[in-house]
């Protein structure tokens, strides 16, 4: 009942370390160690980094591309594109940067007054942990206080069950599961009022927030792109008062605040699980009346 973000970084990273190996231009630096000159103190840590891997030269000579994408708040993925020739296809490295702390290929450095620390597994294990734990502490709060009036309402269930649905278009699952809780009657069958948080382009949330039926038209949307056929929908309203980016970037916060990264999630005050397991949604997430 999963969707999960994957990565190729380990295939192209190998052929990036052979790269290094084979090129007598790349420097490395010994024992974690980088020299801090004048130039060097005004660098940021995670070019500090990247110079034991790409050496200043191979920027100038224009060989190295590098672009970045926010992923949540404070965490960014860094793409170094390695040209090579025509004949080889261009190398990548990949850092993900969560403040001060960047992990290469699966390790955290963390760096110190001009010493790059290489963290242990365990300690990658214990900062997920620590972060996790926070995170989950946090779900309980992030329901009570989201703003539900932003949210796509399904049902009039008892309002002392309430499940908070984070779906996404693009997860078929998600798709699945939208369809499921309006065609079976969901609020009915478990006394539950439902509110979803759905994630998508804004052109697909006006269509939903913008129209009378927000249930009908959510239904109509999942169900369109399950089977490919988004592109003859026709919207309910033309014009529309609510400001769709608004609310995009509203439900992109609590997704970033509570760092989903499968879905669907669903979560109230008492549980939070990912994917619609019926017994495990009924033993943990109701409140009994």
């Amino acid at each position: 009942m999963r969707q999960k973000f994957s990565s190729k970084v380990f295939v192209v990273l190998f052929l990036f370390f052979m790269l290094l190996f084979l090129n007598n231009n790349l420097a490395y630096a010994s024992d974690n160690e980088i020299k801090i000159d004048s130039k060097n103190k005004e660098k940021s840590y995670l070019d500090r980094v990247v110079e034991r891997y790409l050496p200043e030269s191979m920027f100038k000579e224009g060989k190295v591309i590098h672009t970045q994408e926010k992923i949540l708040d404070d965490v960014f993925l860094h793409e170094y594109r390695i040209k090579t020739n025509p004949d080889t296809p261009d190398l990548f490295l990949f850092i993900t940067q969560v403040r001060d702390d960047v992990f290469v290929s699966g390790d955290l450095f963390v760096v110190k007054q001009g010493q790059i620390e290489a963290i242990t597994s365990d300690r990658i294990s214990s900062y997920y942990r620590s972060f996790e734990k926070k995170i989950q502490e946090s779900i309980p709060e992030t329901f009570k206080n989201i703003d539900r009036s932003k949210l796509i309402k399904i049902g009039t269930g008892n309002e002392k069950n309430q499940l908070i649905v984070v779906l996404t278009t693009t997860c078929p699952h998600c798709q699945k599961l939208a369809q499921d809780i309006v065609k079976n009657q969901y609020s009915k069958k478990y006394d539950t009022t439902f509110y979803v948080l759905l994630l998508g382009d804004e052109k697909e949330l006006k269509y939903v927030l913008c129209s009378k039926d927000k249930t009908k038209s959510l239904f109509n949307l999942m169900s369109a792109i399950q089977s490919k056929t988004k592109d003859k929908l026709k919207p309910a309203i033309v014009s529309c008062s609510i400001d769709i980016k608004s609310h995009s970037d509203y439900y992109r916060s609590v997704a970033s605040k509570l760092n989903i990264n499968a879905v669907p999630f669903i979560f109230n005050d008492k549980c939070n699980v990912v994917g619609w397991v019926e017994e495990t949604i009924k033993d943990k997430c109701f409140i009994k009346n």
